[in-house]
């Protein structure tokens, strides 16, 4: 296959070809072509930069070839890949490329049709049509009332969250009507019914609405909602009267005393309110809830690799990652897309069972946070009984002393009095305050105090001595160990490096397993940006902008003289990368 494109000097690529090209959907398309041909995942990064340096012109359609050899992809898959690449990626942006697609596909002996070029595009622009969040965004954008961006970034969440499902009306209405400094918007009851009548009537903002039996299973048992007559649609109404002014309140002196006794009836109020609450020993952790719904039969399917991405799609529902509507869309996406292509009754009882676990799993956990509370708040009191003791002692030392230095026992302060009505000034002359306070003190006995108190004066002698210098000692912690990580370093861990890539595989799982899986995603991202992995970033481009192996370019490394890894070490990298993904 001889390369016979011709190319147009270009030096930037148009804004909307770079985004396609790193977009999810371009990734996935990757993937999609990698698993046809058999080619392994890890290989994808490397592909798709290949991709973005041919459209860039920083390699031609020859060198693009070899620089898939020299990634490791075997001859017989490339005829396949490039005619993917060619059909289902090249073909979404050809208006923007650099070069002209059909003397590219031709050289290639790619067959590429006007008909499916057209398709193509068409079914990227498909892609890209209106979703619910950039709907309401503009419906929000037109509504005159709303000037401020707070406010109108409140309405978007709370319409997505009706639309959603997420909501019912009535819940909806009384957030609506809620005033403005408690999260609500602060509408009046025919403002807000006149809003949700628009949003039920607009059949463009339906189109998006989610059953609301696919997101809680518990709306079952709730209040129908009666459905509000059509009207035509009405400027949202907003409360016209300025808000009322601040009542500002006078705070009363509290004792610590009466402070204890509050805290202890709260105490006693939160145990009283979490004494109802069943504990589900069953539901601790996300691994065991996603494995009791793994369980059951709408989630089973004969295919293994089906059976993981329904795991896989359950277990990010439970740790938050995705919301209802997120789990349900992936859920109804074709197979060859990504998805598991359920639909109809079989996609209801799904949701409706997972949404029903999810939120029994988030209930157990509310039992835990009103624990934490309470224990919280006996801490405080502690905290606070222990300060009034430590306060009792310093007054009674301070008096103790007064009585030494002055002969006299303290007397106690007392505040003037008077009618309420009348003002109390204890203004005084300071030099009568002077004098006053000079007949209280025995001059004797505060001298004798002040010269017992002077501490001596140390006579030198000797030479003097000098402290050690001292390094100060700095800790880290294991995603600090994964950034510095370098080739010194990976090689102290074991002198095997398959040994030393399995400790550090080792080490990432243990931070997702003591920490939790956003520790694993800051460990890869760690180890991501460590010089080791630099250089092997490195090594790679220059072996893909030569056209040679990687082993070429190591060699001419080792040959200068410089510090590079060995071919045990550069296998050993492959596989640590392949495995460390999220």
């Amino acid at each position: 296959m001889e390369p016979t494109a011709q190319k147009v000097i270009q030096n930037t690529l148009p804004k909307e070809a770079s985004d396609y090209l790193w977009s999810a959907d371009a990734f996935e398309t990757y993937e999609q072509l990698a698993e046809s041909l058999g080619i392994d995942d890890a290989y994808v990064p490397k592909i798709s930069g290949l991709v973005f340096s041919l459209v860039e012109q920083d390699v031609d359609p020859d060198g693009f070839l070899k620089g898939l050899e020299a990634i490791g992809i075997q001859p017989t898959s490339i005829e396949g890949l490039v005619s993917g690449i060619v059909t289902e990626i090249l073909v979404k942006i050809q208006t923007h490329l650099p070069f002209n697609l059909q003397e590219l596909a031709a050289s290639w002996e790619v067959e590429l049709s006007a008909g499916e070029v057209e398709k193509k595009v068409e079914e990227k622009e498909e892609k890209e049509e209106e979703t619910l969040e950039s709907y309401v965004k503009n419906y929000v954008a037109s509504v005159p009332d709303i000037t401020q961006a707070r406010i109108a970034r409140r309405l978007e969440t709370i319409l997505i969250e009706y639309l959603s499902g997420h909501t019912q009306r009535n819940q909806t209405k009384e957030r609506l009507t809620h005033s403005v400094k408690i999260d609500g918007l602060g509408l009046t009851e025919n403002g807000a019914e006149i809003l949700l009548s628009t949003i039920d009537a607009d059949e463009q903002m339906q189109a998006f609405r989610v059953p609301q039996r696919l997101v809680v299973a518990e709306l079952a048992q709730a209040e129908p909602v009666v459905p509000a007559e059509k009207v035509a649609p009405k400027p949202v109404e907003t409360p016209k009267e300025p808000p009322a002014p601040l009542q500002t309140k006078v705070v009363k002196e509290v004792s610590p005393e009466a402070s204890l006794e509050e805290d202890k009836k709260e105490v006693e109020q939160i145990a009283k309110e979490q004494s109802h609450v069943v504990q589900t020993s069953e539901l601790v952790t996300p691994e065991a809830i996603v494995a009791k719904i793994c369980q059951k039969d709408p989630f089973k399917f004969d295919d293994p690799l089906l059976e993981g991405r329904c795991k896989k799609i359950v277990e990010s529902r439970v740790r938050g990652v995705r919301d209802a509507r997120g789990a349900m869309v992936t859920l109804e996406r074709a197979v060859d897309k990504g998805g598991l292509g359920v639909k109809g009754r079989r996609l209801a009882d799904i949701m409706e069972a997972l949404e029903a676990d999810v939120q029994a799993y988030e209930r157990s956990h509310e039992g835990k946070m009103a624990v934490r509370k309470q224990e919280h708040v006996q801490e405080r009191i502690a905290r606070r009984e222990k300060k009034t003791e430590q306060a009792k002692k310093q007054q009674q030392h301070l008096a103790k002393r007064y009585a030494d230095l002055t002969g006299k026992a303290p007397v106690a302060g007392v505040a003037p009095t008077a009618p309420p009505v009348s003002r109390t000034s204890a203004a005084v002359s300071a030099h009568h305050e002077m004098r006053e306070r000079e007949g209280k003190i025995d001059a004797g006995r505060v001298k004798a105090a002040i010269e017992s108190a002077k501490a001596p004066v140390p006579k030198p002698h000797g030479t003097p001595s000098m402290k050690e210098i001292t390094f100060e000692k700095r800790l880290s912690g294991p995603v600090d160990e994964l950034q510095t990580l370098d080739l010194t370093d990976f090689r102290r861990l074991s002198s095997d490096p398959n040994q030393a890539a399995t400790k550090l595989k080792d080490k990432v799982d243990l931070i997702e397993d003591q920490q939790g899986h956003a520790e694993k995603i800051a460990a890869i991202d760690a180890w991501r940006t460590s010089p080791l992995h630099k250089m092997y970033v490195d090594l790679t481009r220059e072996a893909v902008l030569a056209g040679v192996p990687v082993t070429q370019v190591l060699e001419q490394h080792r040959m200068a003289g410089e510090e590079t890894l060995s071919d045990e070490e550069l296998a050993a990298i492959m596989h640590v990368n392949a495995e460390l993904r999220f």
